[in-house]
Formats: structure tokens, sequence, C-alpha cells
């Protein structure tokens, strides 16, 4: 994804080229790892680009840059292994969280999963719901959408999709809680989840989380990538630490432009912090 700076002015300082990962190879060895991205960073430099960012999102493999100036980030994220028995799934799962379950159960909720974007408005109302409530717990600014660019026209386009899932918790026919998985090749990414004020009292969440685990595991899911956020929440549904890593090369353009990249940057990552609030 080519990023442009909204004014043409600044082209020459930012003008970035991004991916959501790394490369993704049949083998996935350290140095052809290493080789893809230099090779990546020689064509942004000669394309002109003036920093090439790698998201450290979901690539848990290490790779020397050799001398390269480069910023590596690091970050961890929470997964979920259902490439084992559905007994040693659950089995890795916190004791609250069945019971949970069962509680739900009793109370009379009911899963689903839907694949159309139907779903979507009940989500980011819920979404909304979320926010507040957690927002009036912590008293301090929270935004459910942690990922970059990920906002409701996106989520729209992605909803279309045949990788999207909404997994769905009711009460008669009472939406409580839903949650957005996109799984592809053996791979899932769990997005977002809403839930109502109703549902939380109702344990609506770990009935969700429950249920979605085990429906994409029966598909034939290897890995649930739960990104980051809540620790104790997701390692409570059996989720392990993983470190993951990328890497930003504002070098590209020589140390004047990288100077003014990184000032540039700095300040836009100070004016979203300063919305938060």
């Amino acid at each position: 994804m080519v990023v442009g700076p909204r004014m043409p002015i600044l082209r020459g300082i930012d003008r970035r080229i991004s991916f959501f990962s790394g490369p993704a190879l049949f083998q996935m060895d350290s140095a052809l790892i290493r080789d893809s991205m230099l090779s990546l960073n020689r064509y942004a430099r000669d394309q002109g680009f003036t920093s090439l960012i790698s998201s450290p999102r979901d690539y848990p493999y290490g790779y020397d840059w050799g001398d390269s100036k480069v910023h590596l980030q690091c970050m961890e994220e929470l997964i979920i292994d259902l490439s084992d028995s559905w007994e040693r799934v659950r089995g890795r799962m916190r004791r609250s969280i069945p019971e949970q379950v069962r509680k739900a159960e009793r109370s009379g909720l009911t899963f689903d999963v839907q694949r159309d974007q139907s779903m979507l408005p009940q989500l980011l109302c819920l979404l909304e719901n979320t926010r507040l409530r957690s927002k009036r717990k912590r008293g301090a600014p929270f935004s459910p959408y942690y990922l970059p660019h990920l906002a409701a026209k996106p989520l729209s386009c992605l909803s279309q999709s045949s990788i999207a899932r909404f997994c769905v918790a009711r009460k008669d026919s009472e939406v409580l809680c839903v949650l957005l998985v996109c799984a592809f090749a053996q791979r899932a990414y769990a997005l977002l989840i809403g839930c109502s004020d109703e549902g939380y009292d109702l344990r609506a969440p770990a009935f969700t989380w429950f249920n979605a685990i085990r429906s994409l595991k029966a598909e034939g899911t290897a890995f649930l990538n739960l990104a980051g956020g809540n620790t104790f929440a997701k390692i409570s549904l059996g989720a392990e630490r993983c470190t993951c890593m990328g890497c930003v090369s504002p070098y590209l353009k020589g140390p004047v432009r990288n100077l003014l990249f990184q000032t540039l940057r700095w300040t836009e990552n100070l004016t979203v912090r300063l919305n938060q609030y």
C-alpha cells in the first residue's frame, strides 16, 4: 500500500510504501526473508519512496537486516493453536470460560455464524456500547479500532467478502454480542467484538468466543490470532504469547529527509494521541 502525504508539498519527505505484514514464502527461512526484504528495500529506494514500513502483525519470524539501517519493531500477539484436538484446545482454557458458557446457555443464549454484511450495523452499534462501557470502567479513552485504516468503510468492504464471519450470540431474537472474524487458508483473525449491557450480564462475550473457537476448529482452522489488547482475557481463552517482527526503513533518501520524516511521523503520532482525549 502506497501512502502519500496529505499535503503535496510534503511528497519529497513523506512518500511511504507500507505492508501489513512481512513476506509470505513457501519456506519461512530467515535468510530468504532477509533477502526478500533487502530486495524490497532497494526497489522502494529506486522508485523514489522515502520510507518502507513492514508491520509486525502476524509475523512471528525473525530475520537479520545485516548492515542496512532500519528500526526493528516487535510486538506481542496472542494466538490460539487449533491444530490440536478439541479436548486439548478446550483444556488450555481457564476453568472460568466453560463455566460462563454454561451460565449463558442456562440463560437461553444461542449461537450462530453469519457470512453476509447484514450484521455489520449491529456490530458497529455494539462496538460503540463496548467503547462507552470501557470508558466508564477505566476512566480513559478507548478505541476498538486498533488496526490502521480499520473503520466503517473498509469494514463494509470486508464484510462482503467470503473470508468474513460474524459470530453472533442471541437471546430469542435479540442480538447481544457480535464477533467479527476473518478466516483464510487455515488461519483466522479476530478483529472486533461488541456486546450490549445485557449481554455482559449474561456472559455473552465468553459464550461467543468459546463457540467461535469451536466453530473455526470444526471448519479446519489451524491458528486463531487474537492480536493484542486485553491479555488476561485472551490468555483465558487458551492463547499463547508470540513475538512478531516488523521494521521501518526511513533512510531511503538520506539523513536530512530522514530527520524530516521522523519529525513528521512523531507529530502525527502525537496528534492521534491528543485526539483520543
